[in-house]
């Protein structure tokens, strides 16, 4: 099993620290959304709610699957913490 540098692991605690953040990461856990619905949920406009995800995505917490024009985005890890969020 591999170790993330100690260097990452206060940024990835910071990602995974803001509210609409964990809204994300509670959500995709259930099922795969598109930004329109993540945005919809949160209420919040879709530009901020990509800047969310794309944080999410740089620290591969999240993966986006293109399907023709739509990308829908899931958990591209398994986080046992969303059963107690």
């Amino acid at each position: 099993m591999s170790t993330l540098p100690n260097t990452k692991i206060p940024e990835i605690f910071k990602a995974l620290f803001h509210p609409t953040r964990l809204l994300i990461i509670q959500a995709v856990n259930y099922k795969k959304m598109l930004v329109k619905e993540f945005a919809e949920m949160v209420g919040i406009d879709i530009s901020t709610m990509s800047k969310h995800l794309d944080i999410l995505k740089r620290h591969k917490i999240i993966m986006g699957e293109k399907d023709k024009n739509f990308v829908y985005y899931h958990l591209a890890i398994k986080l046992h913490v969303c059963s107690v969020l």
